[in-house]
C-alpha cells in the first residue's frame, strides 16, 4: 500500500482556506477516489453527479471543499504531484548532483545518462503512481487545461536534465534545439512503454510486466538511449541479454486491482482486452 503524505493536504492551493483541516478523512477520500476517475476518464469525461456517486459523497460535498468540478481536478492533481511524484523528483536530484560533483567528465555523463534511463523506465513500468501521471499527463500535452500549468513544473526538471545530460555527450550547448529535441526523443520512447503497456503486452502474450521484465525493457531503451547518442552502452546492457520468462517473476500489480485475467487470451470476453493491464 502507498504511503499517504497527509502533511501535504493542507498546503494544497486549490483548496479553500481551512476546509483541508476540516473533514482531513473525507477530504483524502475525495482526493483518491478523484485520481481514479479523472486517470481513467478525463476531467471532460465524468460529472460532478458521477464523481460525487463514485466517492460516495453528494454533490455539495464536491463544491464545498473544491467550489466546481475544475476546482476538483486541480486539486487532484496537486495532490497526484505532492504525494506521487517523490520516486521521479528523487531520482532526477540524485543524478543531477552527481553530474555536479563529476566535474561532468565524459565517462561519468555517459554512465548517468544509461542509468537515468533504466531507472526512469522502472519506475514508470512498476511504480503504480505512474499509470495515473501518464494518464493525466498525456491527456494535458493533447489538450492542456489549467493543470498543465502544475505539471509542466514536475515534467520540466527531467526534461532539462536529459537535455544537460546529452549536450555534455554531444559537446553542445544544454539549450541548443538539438538538445532539446533529443532529450524530448529519449523522454518519449521512455513514455511510451508506459502509455502504449496495452500494445506491448498484448504483442508480447503477456498479462501483466513483471519486476524482471521491466528490468529487461529497461536495459534495453538504455542501451538505445545510449546508441542514438553515438555510444557504446555500458558493458551489461550490451544486446543479447535473454528476455526473462513470463512465468518466471512475480508479477507486479496495483494494490487497487481486483480483477484478474482468467480468460484464455485473445478471448473477446477477455477482462483485459481493449484496456491498458497496468491501468
Amino acid at each position: 500500500m502507498e504511503e499517504r503524505n497527509l502533511s501535504k493536504i493542507s498546503n494544497l492551493s486549490n483548496l479553500p482556506n481551512g476546509k483541508a483541516r476540516r473533514g482531513e478523512k473525507t477530504l483524502q477520500h475525495l482526493l483518491d477516489t478523484g485520481l481514479e476517475a479523472f486517470a481513467r476518464y478525463g476531467p471532460e469525461g465524468v460529472s460532478t453527479r458521477h464523481l460525487a456517486k463514485m466517492a460516495g459523497v453528494n454533490s455539495a460535498a464536491i463544491q464545498y471543499y473544491f467550489g466546481s468540478k475544475e476546482g476538483y481536478y486541480l486539486a487532484v492533481v496537486q495532490h497526484l504531484l505532492q504525494t506521487r511524484a517523490a520516486p521521479v523528483l528523487e531520482l532526477v536530484a540524485d543524478i543531477a548532483q552527481r553530474l555536479e560533483r563529476s566535474g561532468r567528465s565524459q565517462t561519468e555523463t555517459n554512465l548517468l545518462l544509461s542509468e537515468l534511463i533504466q531507472r526512469l523506465a522502472k519506475t514508470v513500468l512498476l511504480y503504480p503512481a505512474a499509470r495515473y501521471f501518464a494518464s493525466i499527463s498525456s491527456r494535458e500535452h493533447l489538450h492542456p487545461t489549467k493543470a498543465y500549468e502544475l505539471i509542466y513544473p514536475v515534467v520540466e526538471r527531467l526534461h532539462r536534465l536529459v537535455s544537460e545530460l546529452v549536450a555534455a555527450v554531444l559537446g553542445i550547448a544544454p539549450d541548443s534545439p538539438e538538445a532539446i529535441v533529443r532529450a524530448h526523443g529519449l523522454l518519449g520512447q521512455v513514455m511510451l512503454f508506459r502509455i502504449g503497456a496495452t500494445t506491448l503486452c498484448r504483442r508480447l502474450q503477456w498479462d501483466s510486466i513483471s519486476e524482471a521484465q521491466a528490468e529487461w525493457i529497461a536495459s534495453v531503451l538504455a542501451e538505445m538511449a545510449c546508441r542514438s547518442l553515438g555510444l557504446a552502452p555500458p558493458a551489461h546492457q550490451q544486446a543479447g541479454k535473454p528476455l526473462p520468462d513470463r512465468h518466471s517473476a512475480v508479477l507486479i500489480e496495483h494494490p487497487l486491482e481486483k480483477e484478474r485475467c482468467s480468460q484464455p487470451e485473445g478471448s473477446s470476453s477477455h477482462p483485459c482486452a481493449g484496456k491498458d493491464p497496468m491501468l
